[in-house]
């Protein structure tokens, strides 16, 4: 429990390393029954980088939650990490897309991809808004997935080059604070760039997980509920901060006349990040089962024929 007059000393950080190691030994089972079950090595290898984000993203903070310190390189590093995994989760989705059976293996083809991309037969509504016409031909589908591949990978690219220019203006100026000070117009235009960017990036695999989820051959592999779990990872990082601000700010978390309301922010999100992660790491346990590359690649064949 955390107490309201002394927050530093009621740290349950003991308690979250446990729960971290609880998290670290159900990802590397997960790892493990993957790699022993390597059906189809294509999309599975992309999985990793996935499974891995419980283990990243609790043990980072729960080092900045050890040190009672923010350090804009963590923040950077999990949203780096998580860009990531957006990407390895969109290639994840066009490897199933192109799963095809060559003799008793499974392995990837691109115009397989383009053709089950084209199988949606009546349009949809994106977000109850915008309607959404189906693929109708090869052409269309492989400027689709360059404009999905595109659109995602960005997020990465983009981040990797505010990585850069800070490191430079850092080294530049010798300040060791964008944040505030004279520099902190700065940070707000990378901060929007890069908010602008993540947007981009999810709005964009939304779209692609609702497309190929409606599709014959994907429905079984329920990719919405697999995108959902993994954006579920990445709330946790970015809204959640904003609710503690908000009751931080009003003195219900900690003594505000002791404590600074965005260390207390800062503090109270990494206990509950580390805890959290113990969720993502079983729900991406349940939702990659192996049944994806046995069963549903037998579903698949009876549905083309």
């Amino acid at each position: 429990m955390v107490d309201y007059d002394n927050l530093s000393e009621s740290a349950s950080i003991g308690v979250t390393a446990v729960i971290l190691i609880i998290v670290s030994f159900m990802t590397l089972y997960t790892i493990a029954l993957h790699r022993m079950n390597f059906f189809y090595p294509s999309a599975q290898r992309y999985l990793m980088i996935i499974f891995i984000m419980p283990i990243f993203i609790g043990w980072t903070t729960w080092t900045e939650l050890l040190l009672e310190k923010e350090g804009r390189g963590v923040e950077y590093l999990i949203n780096l990490f998580k860009s990531l995994c957006l990407g390895s989760f969109m290639i994840y989705v066009e490897r199933m897309l192109g799963c095809i059976k060559s003799g008793s293996d499974n392995e990837f083809s691109q115009d397989k991809a383009y053709e089950v991309l084209t199988s949606l037969e009546n349009e949809f509504r994106f977000l109850g808004c915008f309607k959404v016409k189906p693929i109708e031909n090869k052409e269309q589908a492989k400027k689709y997935l360059m404009i999905v591949k595109i659109l995602v990978l960005q997020a990465c690219a983009i981040l990797i080059c505010l990585g850069i220019a800070g490191v430079i203006i850092i080294g530049v100026t010798g300040t060791s604070d964008l944040k505030n000070g004279e520099y902190s117009s700065v940070f707000l235009v990378f901060s929007i760039i890069n908010s602008i960017s993540s947007l981009t990036a999810l709005f964009t695999l939304l779209h692609y997980g609702l497309y190929t989820n409606k599709l014959p051959l994907m429905k079984n592999l329920k990719v919405m509920h697999k995108f959902i779990i993994i954006k579920l990872a990445i709330l946790f990082t970015e809204v959640q901060p904003l609710i503690i601000q908000i009751f931080s700010r009003n003195n219900l978390i900690a003594n505000t006349d002791k404590y600074e309301a965005e260390y207390i922010t800062a503090y109270t999100n990494a206990l509950l990040l580390c805890s959290e992660m113990i969720i993502v790491s079983f729900l991406l346990l349940l939702i990659f089962p192996l049944d994806d590359y046995k069963n549903n690649f037998e579903l698949r064949e009876k549905l083309s024929n």
